[in-house]
């Protein structure tokens, strides 16, 4: 195998390049759209000490981001859906299919399968029955909404909720029942039905091997931050890094 070895200069040069912050990567709202698609997928964190984490994300890349405003036309034009990919992520729309693939008890982290596990155990599953109902009668529903459903239960909640009825929300939302379709101004999240958020070609079933699986993380974890790209690499004049590997996604069959 070949090895090329690269100086320090253009080591520097290869991590700024690859992490977008050599120039600014567009302006407004069809920049905030433009980066979505080229990234692929974008952190969040609720916590806000110093600026939420994806706000200081888009203020370092659009000249005029204003904060607040990514997620302000995300959801509303549906260029994003909320789930883990590392950590808490907001990922492109088109990748839907790929992590919809992973919905469904079997796939649940351990976090999640022991809030399942806790409401089987104290016969409260009947619960999220109950949720989902509420959420199609009532349209976009957040936790507060739901507070005659399942009142507070230390043993039984979520880090995120002190009401069962706000763990069913958390736990239908991982199981892929439900989507984030809105936060509000305190940055909480609004959940609806999967199906009237996502668009009928996106919730067709996808199905991929297990090296398919580990092959679409690694593309997309390298759209994000192409620090280290697997194959023959080279930075341009222009600032683009080139690679002898494609990282075009290609729809599973």
């Amino acid at each position: 195998m070949e090895i090329s070895l690269i100086t320090e200069e253009e080591l520097k040069r290869l991590i700024l390049v690859g992490s977008n912050l050599h120039s600014w990567q567009g302006a407004g709202e069809d920049g905030i759209r433009k980066i979505i698609k080229e990234h692929g997928f974008i952190q969040y964190d609720p916590l806000n000490p110093a600026g939420r984490y994806h706000d200081l994300f888009f203020n370092s890349r659009i000249l005029d981001y204003k904060r607040g405003q990514f997620e302000k036309i995300a959801y509303k034009e549906g260029l994003v859906f909320e789930t883990y990919f590392h950590n808490l992520n907001a990922i492109s729309i088109e990748h839907f299919p790929f992590f919809n693939s992973y919905s469904g008890k079997e796939h649940l982290g351990r976090y999640h399968a022991r809030l399942l596990r806790n409401m089987e155990e104290i016969g409260e599953t009947g619960l999220l029955e109950k949720v989902i109902v509420y959420v199609k009668d009532h349209g976009p529903t957040k936790s507060s909404n739901l507070a005659e459903l399942g009142k507070s239960d230390p043993k039984n909640a979520s880090w995120r909720s002190g009401r069962k009825s706000g763990t069913a929300l958390e736990l239908l939302w991982a199981l892929g029942k439900l989507m984030i379709v809105e936060r509000d101004e305190s940055f909480r999240k609004i959940y609806d039905l999967t199906e009237r958020y996502i668009e009928k070609d996106l919730l067709k079933e996808a199905t991929f091997s297990e090296d398919q699986r580990q092959m679409y993380k690694l593309k997309l974890k390298l759209r994000a931050f192409p620090i280290i790209p697997i194959g023959k690499i080279s930075v341009t004049k222009q600032g683009e890094i080139k690679s002898s590997i494609d990282f075009t996604m290609k729809k599973s069959q």
